[in-house]
């Protein structure tokens, strides 16, 4: 807490006294940008002279004051009258005697403060500018009460490492200091020992006296120019109108001679000019720069997906038979159009619990769903399909088809008779939707990749190109209206923190640490992807492995990459003066704004324009309340905005320019978050500064229009949807809205060219960018407004793919480990090999009974995992407990391992081999009303494949999961699911019956 004030504080001419504690004058010294502004703040140097004061041909560099005009004034050079030299015993009550012609006050320095001096100097005569010099007598103070004299303070006012010495026998404590006397005798005859700096103003101060003693300690005194803060207690209305400027000591012994008394006239002019500097400067344009690309970069890699994974579908279709034209237009000779799926879907019943139409007389489950999808895409080499694959069947009993009077509602039929599937009543009676066409659409665009995962879970295929799949899970999240009131909400509550309490130090600490991941993610880990490889088999073999929390060496070598330079840039921010002022520094702040902006647009995105609208109409409230109507509200008059984010100096600057490496002059006095280039060639040294904020807000609609852009591009290559796709790169919503934004910039820097101001960002860039959008998008903005389309049923068509695409690789994945057990010999002593190898469908898992173990026996095992060969600690393997029974060599009969019909699991017994439990005894036989688990083709799977499409008006595209597996055994209630042990049969276990519920419950999904 030690810079915890309100503003710039009250400097008195008594600050200098050691009645005064340094702590209340430590101050903030910049505020900076904070989310929602753009300011540009100038980093002066504190004691930085801002002024030139021209007298008698003479030019001297003053500083002005915090308060008061900033015009250029000119003047004749006034006295300040006997009766009130200080002029600080001016109350209100006096009467004014204004000078006749325009003047400037000459003013010592002391007893009150700055502001009150100007104040007075402006109601009694009437001047245009005061000239307030220092003096020796200025810094030191008198203690009536004790009769004893409050010497200057150290550092503040003198610094003994510049010289210091002893003088004797001063008529100083008691009596208090006299300037007539004692002015001279510091100046002049005072003798310095020399240090390592030397004193450059040649002026003495005694810094202290022990009582009763003739000797004076005396050192070096400082003589440079300082800045005069305000008095709280006057509003700063009152000396608007007049050009305060601070004179050193040196400078007013120079001046002096040539002012005149009140009255006398006669005095030499004088001419206040603010040093000249332009409002523009080449640091702007580095600024726009950095903003353009964190922008449209961060949006164009928000819309990456789409471009990827439009690429991977083409190359997908190339290698399977189904290119896509090279103008980017599908070949149509591939394409089922909507009206066909539609013309499909009238098979469909309109009764809610009846499933779909499928050709039940085959007796193959596999042929008949291959033979659905030869339905739609079996045309090849541009000859249609045959007639007979048109013809509809009959329907089944009740369905609208055959029925043409209206059901009764008792559920029987016309006749009388009860129908298998009867409606309910009307009340509750809900019909399935016919699928949408664009649904449809999206639904034949992946039916290619659909049943090439149905034939390679057939064996069919599983040496084909597959995509490969998202290495790491995404980091996405929709903007939604909470999101809204959260940013403003915290955004207000944090500006009015800082207002207060400043705490910079702890938000720059948290930025950096944040800032290290993207770092880490967008640089480090690009660099060791490519540069690894180049090093060797044996390097990546070891960064591969896990090193911790589920990391692996490339992980941790990158993040802790990130974090070292996060680590460097906290610890330079927390030690050095002005920290902003370095390369290092500002550069990385830059690199790591650039980068959390990339960040942000591609991991928060929008789906509708009225979010987007909604947001930015927020912050450009946000901004002109908080710039222009917050000073109604303080105590002071001043803008909350600018409090915190204004270009203020303070006195604390004017000590801390001295000493730089002062425990209450080292750290960041601003906010990280935002982008700065320094100012080229300018005497300030100040620096051009963009709030993230700026590039964020306004980003996230440039990003929707990048995506809005490539989804159609996607839907246009891939699909039958009718969109407009943009051809061109600068056709669509994207290029235009980049251009908004650049001139929402441009406009920005323009304002504050022309008034030399700090501009909130937002307050141009907000509607400039949604003009665009509306003038743009005009044709589409109903459709874009609630929720976009186009985003959607991209999204849908990548879902789709990218869940076939995973099911395939998992699969292929399969068929390997099936053929390694293959050709591996794992058949125990009296099995042949195609005995211990059963193929089953895609989506199933094999059962281990017959597979032999190493050594005949059954190690310890866990759940599925089962006995894996034999345990160390049990060389006979016995007690092995798991849901894969293992088989005896020479023994026909199953071990133990699954569960009985009546739910008992039986123990193992030794090297016996355990008892079979009774499901599994033999005898058992398959009934036509049962389900084999490995055979879909067996009739009794029909009931399974019913169930299965009935649960989907419950769970529509849902994934398989738990409460999809309740609903459809729930279904098939007094169903045995068995399956084949080579010549027997037995009861499927619980791990077997779920693969074979969710690979039904795809199947009729994905048909």
């Amino acid at each position: 807490g030690r810079r915890k004030h309100k503003r710039p504080s009250t400097i008195s001419n008594r600050q200098e006294n050691s009645t005064v504690p340094v702590a209340e004058m430590k101050n903030c010294k910049h505020g900076l940008v904070i989310f929602a502004a753009s300011y540009v703040l100038r980093f002066a140097l504190a004691s930085t002279p801002n002024v030139i004061v021209s007298v008698g041909g003479n030019e001297f560099l003053a500083k002005r004051g915090l308060f008061g005009s900033k015009e250029d004034v000119t003047g004749e050079l006034v006295l300040a009258p006997k009766s009130d030299p200080l002029l600080c015993n001016y109350n209100g009550t006096q009467a004014a005697s204004p000078l006749s012609a325009a003047s400037i006050l000459l003013v010592p320095r002391g007893e009150c403060s700055f502001e009150q001096k100007a104040y007075a100097a402006r109601q009694l005569y009437s001047v245009a500018g005061v000239f307030i010099y220092d003096t020796l007598s200025s810094r030191y103070g008198w203690d009536a009460e004790n009769e004893r004299v409050n010497f200057p303070r150290a550092q503040w006012d003198y610094e003994c490492a510049n010289g210091y010495g002893t003088m004797k026998n001063l008529a100083l404590d008691p009596p208090k200091y006299n300037s007539t006397v004692l002015d001279s005798v510091l100046s002049e005859n005072c003798t310095l020992e020399a240090t390592r700096s030397p004193c450059e103003s040649n002026l003495c101060v005694v810094t202290s006296h022990a009582k009763n003693t003739t000797e004076y300690p005396v050192c070096c005194a400082w003589d440079l120019p300082m800045t005069m803060g305000g008095d709280e207690s006057l509003n700063d209305d009152l000396t608007e109108d007049v050009v305060a400027v601070f004179l050193t000591i040196s400078q007013g012994k120079e001046i002096l001679p040539l002012a005149k008394a009140v009255g006398e006239g006669g005095g030499a002019v004088g001419t206040i000019t603010a040093r000249p500097r332009s409002n523009f400067n080449v640091s702007f344009l580095f600024i726009f720069i950095m903003a353009m690309f964190a922008t449209l970069y961060g949006a164009w890699n928000g819309a990456k997906e789409y471009r990827d994974f439009s690429e991977k579908l083409a190359e997908y279709k190339a290698q399977h038979g189904t290119p896509t034209n090279l103008s980017g237009a599908r070949d149509a000779s591939f394409d089922v159009s909507p009206d066909e799926i539609d013309r499909d879907d009238e098979l469909t019943s309109e009764v809610g619990n009846e499933p779909p139409f499928r050709d039940e007389t085959n007796d193959s489950s596999k042929g008949s769903t291959m033979f659905g999808w030869a339905k739609k895409f079996g045309r090849g080499k541009g000859q249609d399909e045959p007639q007979s694959l048109r013809s509809i069947p009959p329907a089944r009993k009740g369905s609208k088809a055959e029925t043409k009077e209206p059901q009764m509602k008792s559920g029987k039929q016309a006749d009388g008779s009860w129908a298998l599937y009867s409606l309910p009543p009307d009340k509750k009676k809900k019909k399935k939707k016919a699928a949408a066409p664009d649904d449809s659409a999206i639904d034949a665009a992946t039916r290619d990749v659909t049943a090439q995962t149905r034939a390679q879970g057939s064996g069919e295929d599983i040496d084909g190109f597959i995509p490969e799949g998202e290495s790491a899970g995404k980091m996405e999240a929709e903007l939604t209206q909470w999101h809204i009131f959260g940013f403003v909400a915290s955004a207000s509550i944090m500006l009015m923190l800082l207002f207060y309490f400043r705490f910079y130090a702890f938000i720059f600490v948290v930025y950096a640490l944040g800032c290290a991941g993207a770092v880490s993610y967008l640089i480090f880990s690009p660099i060791l992807v490519k540069v690894v490889p180049k090093l060797g088999d044996e390097i990546i073999t070891e960064l591969n492995k896990e090193v911790c929390c589920r990391q692996n060496g490339f992980d941790v070598t990158s993040q802790l990459a990130g974090f070292l330079w996060a680590g460097i840039w906290i610890w330079y921010g927390l030690s050095h003066y002005q920290p902003l002022t370095n390369w290092f520094f500002w550069i990385t702040q830059d690199v790591f704004g650039v980068l959390v902006s990339i960040m942000f647009l591609g991991a928060l995105k929008l789906y509708s324009i009225k979010i987007a609208t909604w947001f930015l109409v927020a912050v450009f409230f946000y901004d002109i309340f908080f710039v222009f109507i917050t000073p109604f509200f303080t105590s002071n008059g001043q803008s909350v905005m600018l409090a915190v984010v204004g270009d203020s100096e303070t006195p604390i600057d004017d000590f801390c320019f001295k000493y730089p490496d002062d425990g209450e002059c080292i750290g960041v006095t601003s906010l990280p978050m935002i982008l700065t280039f320094p100012h080229i060639n300018d005497w300030t040294g100040g620096s051009a500064i963009l709030g993230l904020g700026d590039i964020l807000l306004p980003g996230f609609l440039v990003s929707y229009t990048a995506r809005v852009d490539e989804a159609k591009r996607l839907l246009g290559r891939h699909t039958t949807i009718d969109v407009q796709v943009p051809e061109k790169w600068y056709q669509g919503y994207f290029f235009p809205l980049a251009v908004a934004y650049g001139i929402g910039l441009l406009i920005t820097f323009s304002v504050l060219w022309s008034t030399g101001q700090g501009q909130p960002a937002l307050l141009y860039l907000s509607p400039t960018c949604l003009t665009a959008i509306f003038v743009v998008g005009r044709e589409e903005i109903k459709e874009m407004w609630n929720d976009s389309r186009t985003l959607r049923l991209a999204d849908k068509l990548m879902r789709k793919c990218e869940k076939n695409w995973a099911r395939q690789r998992m699969n292929r994945l399969i068929a390997k480990k099936r053929k390694e057990r293959a050709n591996g010999g794992n058949a125990g002593p009296g099995v042949a090999p195609e005995q211990n190898h059963i193929e089953r469908p895609a989506g199933g898992r094999k059962s281990n009974a017959g597979r032999p173990q190493p050594g005949g026996g059954r190690g310890r095992g866990r759940g599925n995992q089962g006995g894996r060969g034999r345990n160390p600690r049990n060389p006979a393997g016995r007690g092995g407990r798991g849901n894969r029974p293992a088989q005896r060599p020479g023994n026909e009969k199953q071990g133990s391992g699954e569960r009985s019909s009546r739910g008992r699991k039986p123990r193992s017994e030794g090297n016996d081999g355990g008892t079979a439990p009774e499901s599994q005894a033999d005898g058992i036989e398959l009934g036509k009303d049962d389900i084999c688990v490995d055979n879909d083709s067996h009739p009794g799977n029909k009931a399974l494949r019913r169930a299965a499409e009935k649960s989907l008006d419950s769970f529509g595209d849902d994934d398989f999961g738990p409460e999809v597996y309740k609903n459809i055994k729930k279904q098939l209630k007094g169903k045995r699911f068995l399956i084949s042990n080579g010549s027997q049969w037995r009861q499927a276990g619980k791990v077997e019956i779920r693969d074979a519920v969710e690979r039904a419950f795809n199947e009729a999904r994905d048909s």
